[in-house]
């Protein structure tokens, strides 16, 4: 999908894993929002493409929201050992 024939991997200890020439991976799970930021990490996210955010939180959201960045939100909750539920929402500020 999206033109990407390598494995895609969460990036959960290098922070940002990139994908060809426009594709843009990040998981704060390990570091949070407030290392993200303190690295200039939000200054990718000016980069054309598409950026996936995993662990992202609701002050992300809020800050990406106030500067009118395209962002849609997916929820997955566990609802056995074999079935996901997903939901996918536009954020609106």
């Amino acid at each position: 999908a999206m033109g990407i024939e390598d494995a895609v991997t969460s990036p959960t200890f290098s922070l940002q894993q990139c994908y060809g020439k426009n594709i843009y991976h990040y998981d704060l799970y390990n570091h949070g929002l407030e290392h993200f930021i303190s690295l200039g990490m939000m200054e990718e996210l000016d980069k054309e493409g598409v950026h996936f955010v995993e662990w992202g939180d609701d002050e992300l959201l809020r800050i990406l929201t106030a500067a009118e960045i395209p962002t849609v939100v997916i929820e997955i909750e566990k609802v056995s050992d074999d079935e996901r539920e997903y939901r996918i929402d536009y954020a609106h500020a």
